[in-house]
């Protein structure tokens, strides 16, 4: 299903009181703990039929909702918040993901992952150099 957006607000709360480098341990420990939890939670998989799994990411998609118009709009930060020029981005970037999806879905299964990869190594190394 990819990344889960599930863990920013916990994350932001991390960063705002110990600052970065909290996130990165608390991001390896969870890492470390999920991976020796996991053989112990697949054994639940039976008990979480399609229907509720639909359900949680359903919920989770619609909570997104205001945060990627106040995104497609630009960031709430922006003085040009809501200009033409970032909500044209905005249906672009639309247009292109279900033109791949549906025309070049084989291509795009693993090549979403690997371009995800690259934009944001180049989104946070640009940031930090």
């Amino acid at each position: 299903m990819g990344v889960s957006f599930v863990t920013v607000g916990p994350m932001i709360g991390i960063g705002n009181k110990f600052g970065i480098t909290a996130i990165f341990g608390s991001v390896i420990v969870a890492g470390i703990f999920s991976f020796l939890v996991a053989p112990f939670l697949s054994k639940l998989v039976r008990f979480f039929p399609n229907i509720v799994n639909g359900s949680i990411v359903t919920v989770v998609g619609l909570s997104l909702i205001p945060t990627a118009m106040r995104n497609a709009a630009g960031g709430v930060t922006n003085p040009e918040f809501g200009a033409m020029k970032y909500l044209l981005i905005s249906i672009l970037v639309i247009l292109i993901i279900l033109i791949v999806n549906r025309f070049f879905w084989v291509y795009s299964n693993l090549s979403c992952y690997y371009w995800s990869c690259f934009r944001n190594y180049c989104s946070y190394s640009s940031r930090y150099v």
